[in-house]
């Protein structure tokens, strides 16, 4: 079986499988041959992904790169000041859950 690497494009949409917007994965290939016509992932391709020391696994990530923060001190700033839930897409529970990973 030939895995390759997708990105997450769309929220949501796969049963019985958990993924935030921009997450990166190795998923078989006809699985996600299946999810890029649905238009769910599209292939990875690590020259379009902006420098960064974000982990990979970061929920929400990709949201928190569209917002401009681009490093683990600047998301750290924010949680301190409150201000991470101020990006559209991250409630409260998420923003907790970044805080647990990176602290």
């Amino acid at each position: 079986m030939k895995l390759i690497k997708v990105k997450f494009i769309k929220q949501g949409g796969i049963v019985g499988m958990a993924h935030w917007l921009g997450d990166v994965v190795e998923m078989p290939e006809i699985m996600a041959i299946e999810l890029q016509e649905r238009g769910i992932v599209e292939k990875f391709n690590p020259a379009n992904e902006p420098a960064t020391d974000l982990p990979e696994n970061l929920p929400a990530r990709d949201l928190i790169l569209e917002a401009g923060i681009t490093t683990i001190e600047e998301v750290l700033m924010e949680i301190e000041a409150g201000t991470l839930t101020a990006i559209k897409g991250i409630g409260k529970v998420t923003a907790t859950q970044i805080a647990k990973q990176l602290q």
